[in-house]
């Protein structure tokens, strides 16, 4: 649905308004009717089965209201009275998926929109294997008591946040982790008893240490070490996983201050084998995930040198796992399997063989400014990135970012504040959540031979098999060859069942992944074609 920003409205009627109250003074100029709408649920997020509602506030009789879906489809339309400038706005959907609602009041009045999702009904499994995480901010004030459910609603497993060192060290060698109000623990406690793991990452820099830059010295990087076996001691168990700096390969983050890191390889590497080395002295089975590389598809190929320097410089000795954040922006999720390629290529040249991936961040805006960050494409993105990234032997992925954030909008969620309302959901928060429903517990099984434009990736346990399909190219027609009825769930968790016709089920495959269940035999071209 194109949406036509209220501001831009109002402010046309304020215009004639001001030009009526100019040609006829001292006639009084009445001001138009105001709607506003609350939520009956955090961020309108709804399970299946239950009505969504919203609250309306207006001094107009009535409101009228649409409803359309994630496809552009009008579903739902209709008029609630108001009573004493409030309602309660109920919307009879029948269907799981993402729906965007406008309200607007009796008479001409004023308009107000906002988001909201039906989630699907899921048994995810819990002995998963960590593949689906994300990227949180509740080292920045995140609030955990609303945003840790709105993660595990949709199967998030593993969360990459901080602890802040500049703030938790409050002298030298001195740790404090009730400061900021105690928000350091309260989000750990709260991912505890929702059983999220932490990938805690650690960073930048201490004012006590190296006159607060990126730690250059034996003191600075024996102080950076201290702080990890401290936070280690602090959370005990519930910590597994450490991420060693922050993209430690550009200015913005790897030359904090005025020291002599800038950004070099090898000071990072020597960073990261005095932490390894503090980390195997207190916790030998935590996992260390470094150097946490910025490589866009833009300069993908000019990242790679750096991470070569790096491991050669000691920092393949200090790692157990590769972390990278591939963005890109410009460029579908198709360009990942080449590049995933050239850094395995590096890693095995390089004394990291051996060491799995992890993408730590990875994620696609939704500012409009091209085809490829719309948040149409955002939730078109997701599951065919994730998909691609587990078919190269990617073993986890953290989308960047849960919600949207100082770094832009690239969240699942909306940010407390926006117009259409605080951690409403943008399409791709319903994508993830029917992407792991679907995927959850079942281990990448491999690529099927396929036409030309056509993906489809099998993920299977020896008895259930679940196939991603999708194809760039909207309206690309496939046949399934396959002896029994298949369920087919499309990237907003509606399913059908389809019972084959002479041994084949027809599918038109878009840019929106389709999820089947059941025994396909072969992916061919339609009947006819070559």
């Amino acid at each position: 649905m194109t949406r036509v920003p209220r501001t831009g409205r109002l402010s046309l009627g304020f215009a004639a308004l001001a030009l009526l109250a100019t040609a006829l003074p001292g006639v009084a100029v009445a001001q138009p009717t105001t709607v506003a709408l609350g939520q009956t649920s955090p961020g309108n997020i709804f399970a299946t089965g239950a009505t969504p509602s919203f609250e309306v506030s207006t001094p107009a009789s009535s409101v009228s209201w649409t409803v359309h879906d994630y496809w552009g489809d009008e579903t739902a339309v209709g008029t609630t009275p108001v009573t004493d400038g409030r309602a309660l706005l109920q919307v009879p959907v029948d269907a799981v998926g993402y729906y965007e609602l406008h309200v607007t009041a009796a008479d001409g009045g004023g308009a107000a929109e906002t988001s909201f999702a039906v989630l699907p009904e899921a048994d995810r499994s819990a002995t998963d294997d960590l593949r689906f995480g994300a990227q949180t901010h509740f080292a920045h004030g995140w609030d955990p008591e609303i945003l840790v459910p709105l993660l595990t609603n949709i199967g998030v497993q593993t969360v990459r946040d901080a602890q802040q060192w500049q703030l938790i060290e409050t002298a030298p060698g001195t740790y404090d982790f009730t400061v900021e109000n105690g928000r350091f623990e309260t989000f750990m406690e709260e991912l505890g008893e929702a059983s999220v793991e932490p990938l805690l990452n650690f960073g930048l820099y201490s004012p006590h240490h190296d006159g607060g830059a990126t730690p250059y010295t034996d003191e600075g990087r024996q102080a950076f070490a201290r702080f990890v076996q401290e936070v280690l001691a602090h959370y005990g168990d519930q910590i597994r996983s450490i991420g060693v700096y922050n993209e430690p390969n550009t200015p913005k983050f790897g030359d904090r201050g005025d020291g002599l890191a800038d950004a070099r390889p090898d000071y990072h590497a020597a960073l990261a084998q005095v932490v390894s080395d503090a980390v195997q002295e207190v916790r030998p089975d935590v996992e260390v995930v470094a150097p946490e590389l910025l490589a866009k598809t833009q300069d993908f190929a000019e990242g790679l040198p750096w991470l070569a320097e790096y491991l050669r410089a000691g920092g393949a000795e200090a790692l157990d796992v590769v972390s990278v954040h591939p963005y890109r922006a410009c460029c579908t999720p198709e360009t990942l399997p080449a590049d995933i390629a050239d850094l395995r290529r590096v890693m095995d040249e390089n004394g990291a063989a051996d060491a799995p991936i992890w993408f730590s961040e990875l994620g696609w805006p939704t500012n409009d400014r091209s085809e490829h960050t719309t948040e149409r494409a955002q939730a078109q993105y997701l599951p065919r990135s994730y998909v691609l990234a587990f078919s190269e032997g990617v073993a986890r992925y953290y989308w960047y970012n849960f919600m949207d954030h100082n770094s832009g909008p690239f969240g699942l969620l909306r940010r407390p504040g926006d117009p259409q309302g605080d951690y409403t959901p943008k399409p791709s928060y319903v994508a993830y959540a029917v992407m792991t429903a679907q995927l959850s517990g079942l281990p990448y099984d491999g690529a099927d031979r396929v036409p030309g434009g056509v993906h489809s990736h099998r993920f299977s346990d020896g008895v259930t098999a679940v196939r991603a399909m999708w194809a760039p190219e909207a309206g690309t027609e496939v046949r399934l060859m396959t002896p029994r009825p298949l369920q087919v769930t499309d990237t907003m968790g509606v399913t059908r069942t389809i019972t084959p016709y002479r041994g084949a089920v027809s599918l038109t495959l878009s840019g929106d992944p389709l999820y089947v269940r059941g025994n396909v035999k072969a992916v061919l071209h339609p009947r006819g074609a070559r």
